[in-house]
């Protein structure tokens, strides 16, 4: 808004950025990039569970899983929109991810075919038009998995309306696993981390790495865990540029990050 543009002028450590670097084209909008986050946000939250509690020992039971419209390519026609959830196609459920696709790929290009989705908590049939390309043939939609899942004990998150993004997923899944293990793993030490997570604890670089920084030296964090890579070079450039006193680790993965916090 007008302020937050405003204020982006006067206060050093906020930046400018063109919306449309958060768009996978031109055709998309902010809504799509909003729903996509939100759903980056679930998919970090349940990598994050998954993670920890496999690696604490502990239960994680999958009951069910959902399928979502990630992205819409330029290519796909008919009435589907990012965040629909798809619930069957030529009337039937889907239950694996793979059915999708090889349906798809029994249709020929320009053929319609029924889509039963879950758009707004509401069911509706859909169709859409199938297109080839280099011989093979596609409906134009990215998919992501989303779970219901238990957990024992019982695991609870509680995040703002306007919270999403898959960015704190690393540091999440340290964080419930410190819950569920006797050991402290930050040993008194207040610690600080960005990145991605997948479901094989794989670590994953992030954007405004200097924003995550500069947060973690404010709150007077003693060690800041951070993605290999290009973040990690970032950070440490930025340590030096700014005399920033605080511990940067690199990390890779999940089971690198504990390795190097129990041997501190």
């Amino acid at each position: 808004n007008v302020l937050t543009f405003g204020l982006s002028y006067i206060i050093p450590d906020w930046d400018l950025v063109d919306a449309n670097l958060y768009k996978i084209d031109d055709e998309e909008t902010l809504v799509d990039v909003s729903k996509r986050n939100e759903m980056d946000l679930l998919d970090s939250l349940q990598a994050s569970a998954s993670v920890a509690y496999h690696e604490a020992g502990k239960s994680f039971k999958i009951n069910k899983k959902h399928y979502y419209v990630y992205y819409v390519y330029k290519e796909a026609s008919g009435d589907i929109h990012v965040g629909d959830e798809i619930l069957a196609i030529d009337g039937k459920e889907i239950k694996d991810i793979d059915e999708f696709g090889t349906i798809i790929s029994k249709h020929k290009a320009k053929d319609k075919v029924k889509l039963k989705i879950k758009r707004d908590d509401k069911e509706k049939e859909i169709e859409i038009t199938v297109f080839e390309e280099k011989g093979k043939t596609y409906a134009g939609i990215m998919i992501m998995t989303l779970l219901d899942y238990e957990t024992d004990p019982k695991l609870t998150f509680n995040f703002k309306k306007n919270e999403s993004g898959s960015s704190g997923g690393f540091t999440l899944a340290l964080a419930i696993y410190n819950k569920l293990t006797k050991e402290d793993i930050t040993k008194g030490k207040k610690i600080v981390g960005t990145g991605t997570i997948d479901s094989a604890g794989n670590v994953g670089e992030i954007s405004g790495i200097k924003y995550k920084l500069s947060g973690a030296v404010k709150d007077k964090a003693d060690i800041f865990l951070v993605p290999t890579g290009d973040n990690y070079k970032e950070a440490i450039k930025v340590k030096k540029e700014r005399g920033y006193d605080i511990k940067i680790i690199e990390v890779k993965t999940f089971a690198d990050a504990i390795e190097k916090l129990q041997n501190m």
